[in-house]
């Protein structure tokens, strides 16, 4: 399919049209696997292959100096086949939008949860949340019958990412009726201390604990939808206790400072004190910690498509060509080009990281300076 081409004095852009079809309604009709439609001026894709696109003539695992039965240079494997006789350059092109895809979506997920979790842990402390025995018993239920259901869909093979959409409001709804009712009953109306901060830090101390690999393989395992949403979920999960961790360090400090304590004295809610004031100054570290994550994030998809897990089998990533690289040998460039691949993509984005913690720290000290 031609990247561009130039026919009956229009301009189609066939391969946009393919993945946004909404936006060429024209070009549907027209057949672009005919090279008869290409049109008079036409511009093709310098990769001639798609990346399950398998040529036999070039099987199994043809490096990129042998000889290769081919109409001419343009079809040429640059990077060699691999057992298929799959592009192994089509394939690193394919591999790198899965890992990073995977990787900044997952952190943007461990990072809005991390954010508010960990925001609300330093804010709050041991002694700020003072619920009523209603509020905290309704909450404790609400909980309680969330992982009841969950585990009983689990058992009867209902549970995926759509039924836990359907759980979270359901236990929203639950915890708002208990506390309604149990408001009615004057001794529950009492209001005790209830520990944010430290209930926090233990269950981000139990899921660090657990190694990262081992609990994503287990997760995975459980789960009856297996594929780029699903990695995506269980690494975001994995990865919010850095995030919040850091987060409540520098809320702990903020909340300290003067005009957090001026804010709360002259009478303004807790919820604006902490959306205005106190958060927007507690994110100093989650920038560094986005960086470092994107590419732990990247070595974790790796590492499961290695092993061939989460990922479907047919698609082609730079941890299953590493995989493939053990059958044979003869086969070094399926270990090669990938670890080359992912070495580039991981030190970028720790480079990027260091760059930012080194700009955030000298920025931090021109401020205790002035």
């Amino acid at each position: 399919i031609p990247l561009y081409s130039y026919k009956n004095d229009q301009h189609h852009f066939p391969v946009l049209s393919l993945y946004l079809p909404g936006l060429f309604p024209n070009e549907s009709a027209i057949n672009w696997q005919n090279k008869e439609e290409w049109g008079e001026r036409h511009i093709l894709p310098p990769i001639p292959y798609h990346s399950r696109s398998i040529d036999l003539d070039n099987a199994p695992f043809i490096d990129p100096f042998e000889k290769q039965n081919i109409p001419g240079w343009r079809y040429r494997h640059w990077l060699g086949t691999d057992d298929l006789g799959r592009d192994v350059l089509a394939g690193l092109l394919h591999g790198s939008t899965i890992s990073l895809v995977i990787g900044i979506l997952a952190t943007l997920i461990a990072v809005l949860i991390g954010i508010f979790i960990g925001g609300i842990a330093g804010f709050l402390g041991d002694d700020q949340y003072r619920p009523s025995l209603s509020r905290l018993t309704a909450m404790f239920f609400s909980l309680f019958m969330l992982i009841t259901f969950t585990i009983a869909w689990f058992d009867a093979g209902l549970l995926n990412w759509t039924s836990m959409l359907l759980l979270l409001p359901g236990s929203y709804l639950i915890y708002r009726a208990v506390s309604w009712i149990l408001g009615i009953i004057p001794a529950l109306k009492k209001r005790v201390t209830f520990p944010v901060d430290l209930l926090t830090l233990r269950i981000i101390e139990t899921i660090r604990s657990i190694p990262d690999l081992f609990l994503i393989i287990g997760l995975a395992a459980i789960i009856n939808s297996p594929g780029v949403l699903t990695l995506v979920l269980l690494i975001g999960f994995l990865r919010w206790p850095v995030i919040a961790r850091y987060v409540r360090a520098e809320m702990l400090k903020v909340r300290t400072q003067d005009y957090i304590t001026y804010s709360r004295g002259t009478g303004l809610p807790g919820k604006v004190v902490f959306w205005k004031h106190a958060l927007p100054n507690a994110l100093t570290p989650v920038w560094v910690l986005a960086a470092f994550s994107v590419a732990i994030a990247i070595l974790l998809e790796s590492s499961l498509s290695f092993l061939g897990i989460g990922i479907p089998p047919e698609w082609v990533t730079w941890g299953s060509m590493l995989n493939l690289s053990r059958r044979s040998l003869e086969a070094w460039h399926l270990a090669i080009f990938p670890g080359l691949a992912m070495f580039a993509v991981i030190y970028f984005f720790n480079a990027m990281g260091e760059k930012l913690e080194s700009e955030l720290g000298i920025h931090q000290k021109e401020i205790q300076a002035e």
